[in-house]
């Protein structure tokens, strides 16, 4: 009987995020693999599932390895702090008789609760455009 290694669910580490990062918004490790599954979900979303699954971010240039890597941790930090969010930016509010509406609050990323840095990492990384 043959064992399988099984591969991380995430594209950062453990290691990564607390030393690398230096991520604190995170206190438990189950709580990281947790929101580092859901971080992975938005990377893959953003970057048109591009990065194969079963081993093709080890085909990666290292510096692609680093943009996912450092978007993860953003992510993961956002999350811990807001949540799993869906278009959750707010375009219109009022208080007493006062009425507020903006234009685009936000738009593609904000929207699907991706900080801009991890944005703006991917984008970087070629990963995030919407032409191969």
């Amino acid at each position: 009987m043959s064992t399988l290694r099984k591969k991380p669910t995430a594209y950062v580490t453990p290691k990564y995020y607390f030393e690398e990062h230096s991520g604190v918004r995170v206190s438990e490790r189950g709580e990281f693999l947790r929101l580092a599954r859901d971080a992975k979900l938005k990377v893959d979303a953003l970057t048109f599932n591009r990065i194969p699954q079963g081993g093709g971010f080890d085909a990666l240039t290292e510096f692609r390895k680093q943009c996912v890597r450092d978007a993860m941790c953003y992510i993961i930090d956002y999350i811990a702090e807001n949540g799993f969010t869906e278009g959750g930016a707010v375009k219109s509010f009022s208080v007493l008789d006062i009425s507020v509406t903006e234009g685009d609050a936000g738009g593609g990323a904000a929207q699907m609760g991706i900080p801009p840095q991890a944005r703006a990492l991917l984008l970087q990384s070629g990963l995030a455009c919407r032409r191969l």
